[in-house]
């Protein structure tokens, strides 16, 4: 609910943003429902329809964002990235 909130409401504000952004996801969901996260994907979806530039800033970075790295042991496990600004 906080990504709805704090994403995604503050751009669908006319019913016109609304069909928009219905239109948007009824076409890339069915692709990708078994693979993502639908909060992930609610929010990255608007961030693409809303804050193009931002949404090209994470999707450059995809590998920082979501990456693995090796640990001591040689396993790989997910790492909490550092951003630095484009």
């Amino acid at each position: 609910m906080n990504l709805f909130y704090d994403v995604v409401a503050p751009y669908i504000t006319s019913p016109r943003h609304f069909t928009r952004f219905r239109s948007a996801i009824s076409v890339t969901w069915p692709a990708i429902r078994n693979d993502v996260n639908v909060a992930d994907f609610i929010a990255l979806e608007t961030l693409r329809l809303y804050e193009p530039n931002a949404f090209k800033a994470i999707r450059l970075r995809k590998s920082t964002l979501c990456g693995l790295r090796a640990n001591e042991r040689g396993c790989r496990r997910e790492t909490v990235p550092r951003l630095n600004p484009i």
